[in-house]
């Protein structure tokens, strides 16, 4: 549009400097005929420079939606930019939660190992003092039937002294 602007101006001043030359020739039909295509030539200038204004109008409207819709672009992005950086603050407490989470959940695991050791561990004392007290009971069993079998054998002894005493005292 301004190249097309330039040329018209300059395609004017051309007409001015050829309508001075021709009138300073003198020829009246000649400079009529110059003077109405300056005037169109004016005229399509004017018409030319009016267009020109309405496109630039239309074309700073456009540039000025076009402005608009990207500063909306923009804050859009921003907003997002804001959301993604708070999700990743997230992701970041949820990752350091699950660190803890198996930290806990192997100091938990190592726990029920010791316990299930000492449990083993008790267990077999118990059956070792169990062991014990069954040898010690058995020990005990004997030594009361081998006790009870030596009374026997003192009551059948102890009997049969009283039995020989009380004969003898029947013969004296």
């Amino acid at each position: 549009m301004e190249y097309r602007a330039g040329k018209l101006e300059q395609e004017n001043q051309e007409l001015l400097t050829y309508l001075k030359e021709l009138q300073e020739a003198g020829s009246s039909s000649s400079i009529s005929k110059l003077k109405n295509k300056l005037k169109s030539v004016e005229q399509m200038q004017k018409e030319c420079s009016t267009n020109l204004r309405a496109k630039e109008a239309e074309r700073n409207s456009q540039w000025e939606e076009i402005t608009r819709k990207l500063n909306n672009y923009i804050s859009k992005l921003e907003s997002k930019d804001a959301a993604i950086k708070v999700l990743e603050m997230e992701l970041e407490g949820y990752l350091f939660s699950t660190v803890q989470l198996k930290l806990q959940n192997e100091e938990i695991s190592v726990t029920l190992l010791l316990l299930k050791y000492g449990m083993s561990e008790a267990q077999l004392k118990l059956a070792n003092v169990e062991a014990e007290l069954g040898l010690h009971e058995n020990e005990r069993v004997e030594n009361l039937s081998t006790l009870r079998q030596q009374l026997e054998m003192k009551n059948i002894a102890l009997a049969n002294a009283q039995r020989d005493i009380a004969e003898e005292c029947e013969r004296t």
